[in-house]
């Protein structure tokens, strides 16, 4: 199957997915993907955001952006934003329906907004559409901060983590989120498994590499940290011909 009809479907195989990431550029685009990935290996859509990099409540904006178009929808698109579901008039005229009561509850508007326009929205944006129309959300945090687990850090899901591991861990999240080359963004991701304690062959699963890859990153980071992540100039693995031999080779 071609590759731009993987990014406009919705119902993505495993393997089709680990395509989509094996060809991926964007760092910001592969972290959504990962979500996805964790997802349909059987993770909770919580622990998919976790293992991602994502607060637990982008579980909502993610799914909301993959029902609108799979892949083609995880793209940035600078400059104004994503396309409202409700045209115009629709907003114009849910605005006059939640001008009829004082406040609403996230999930009467989502029902009503179903029920009217047959149009669905996943929670947070809903709840970021009141916002926007300026709709006070009724009793928000008394009535339905129950149905929200409050997000934690991915270090305090993990009681058995050392305090050395913790500080190391702690390093890697603030090398994620500044990383932009995706490369390394891939290694840094490995070595967060792993000391959150997934094993070589899973974290390696999870970025579709090697676990000889995967154990060279780990000695890497042993050995020179951060730095020893950054592939330079002439550090690839030694060639097996001689200079000599290299000169003929090119000669021919």
């Amino acid at each position: 199957m071609s590759m731009e009809n993987l990014k406009s479907r919705t119902d993505l195989s495993l393997d089709e997915i680990n395509q989509l990431l094996d060809n991926e550029k964007d760092v910001n685009v592969f972290k959504k993907l990962l979500y996805f990935k964790f997802k349909e290996m059987g993770f909770s859509k919580i622990k998919s955001c976790e293992l991602a990099g994502f607060p637990e409540s982008s579980r909502y904006y993610l799914e909301d952006l993959w029902a609108e178009g799979g892949y083609n929808s995880l793209i940035p698109h600078y400059g104004g934003g994503r396309k409202s579901k409700l045209t115009e008039k629709q907003l114009n005229d849910l605005k006059i329906k939640l001008d009829s009561q004082d406040s609403w509850l996230v999930d009467d508007v989502k029902k009503l907004i179903k029920d009217e326009y047959n149009v669905e929205y996943e929670y947070q944006s809903v709840r970021n559409l009141l916002i926007r129309l300026k709709v006070p959300i009724a009793n928000y945090f008394e009535i339905e901060r129950d149905t929200k687990k409050i997000s934690k850090n991915v270090i305090d899901n993990f009681e058995d983590i050392s305090e050395k591991d913790k500080k190391e861990i702690k390093e890697l999240i603030l090398k994620m989120k500044e990383e932009k080359n995706i490369f390394v963004y891939q290694k840094l991701s490995y070595l967060l498994f792993r000391k959150i304690g997934f094993t070589n062959k899973e974290a390696s699963q999870f970025l579709n590499v090697t676990t000889v890859t995967g154990n060279n990153w780990l000695k890497a980071w042993e050995n020179k940290g951060y730095e020893g992540l950054l592939r330079k100039k002439g550090q690839g693995r030694k060639s097996k011909l001689t200079e000599k031999q290299l000169e003929t080779l090119k000669k021919n």
